[in-house]
């Protein structure tokens, strides 16, 4: 199965089972709500606690009491890690449902939330080290603003920060349905995905860019982003790989 048949599959796979999918997908769309809000809350809530404290100096009070930074950094870092396993917990999720919707298994709301929850260490993982590809290659860029104040250096470093993340995503399409679909550990995972990206280096630039089109085309409009676009992406991706181990 090459790059089209895997995305041709995927609609012939939507359009029989819509209803599934519509649930597979609300249950997407209600999982990221949770990893954006309620982290976002607890974050907030936070910030209103300290700012009663210091009198809106907040940074005054942090850098002035040592032991209370410290529970502060360590605060927003449990933080971050909360909203990272839930958003890892619901991709994870959402690849091992629209799998099996393609293999005409329908699973529950309940099996897709209890298989991300049991899940969400192993994708929690791939999430962190998915952000931390992200800062490693926008850093650049935005400490050369700050402390250079050189607009071109700084566009220069954020393109090709952009590239270098755009390429790593690439040669990573694989990571997140290897470890949802095989199990496979984190860097099994990622390991896995690079070494089947570089073998069927042709397909998959074929598949990122059809996908690529799809979005922009299908993606602006959210809720068709939501539950049309996104389930055909996810299972489509989920097909590639299945062909492509």
């Amino acid at each position: 199965m090459d790059a089209f048949a895997s995305i041709r599959q995927a609609f012939s796979s939507y359009t029989r089972n819509i209803a599934g999918y519509f649930v597979s997908s609300l249950v997407y769309w209600i999982w990221m709500l949770v990893a954006l809000g309620f982290p976002f809350g607890m974050f907030a809530l936070s910030m209103l606690v300290l700012g009663a404290f210091a009198a809106g100096d907040i940074p005054s009070l942090l850098f002035s009491n040592i032991v209370l930074g410290a529970i502060f950094m360590l605060w927003m870092l449990f933080i971050f890690l909360l909203h990272a396993f839930f958003a890892g917990a619901g991709i994870g999720a959402f690849f091992n449902s629209c799998h099996s919707l393609a293999q005409g298994r329908a699973p529950s709301m309940l099996a897709s939330i209890e298989y991300g929850i049991k899940n969400g260490g192993r994708f929690l993982a791939l999430t962190v080290i998915f952000y931390a590809l992200i800062a490693v290659f926008l850093l650049p860029a935005l400490i050369s603003y700050l402390f250079l104040n050189n607009t071109l250096v700084s566009v220069a470093l954020l393109l090709l920060g952009i590239g270098a993340l755009a390429l790593a995503k690439f040669l990573l399409m694989f990571a997140f349905p290897s470890a949802a679909i095989d199990n496979t550990t984190p860097l099994g995972a990622i390991v896995r995905s690079m070494r089947l990206v570089l073998s069927r280096l042709p397909q998959c630039i074929i598949f990122a860019i059809s996908i690529c089109i799809m979005g922009a085309i299908l993606g602006p409009i959210p809720i068709i982003n939501t539950f049309v676009f996104a389930p055909i992406a996810f299972t489509s991706l989920a097909l590639f790989y299945k062909n492509a181990r």
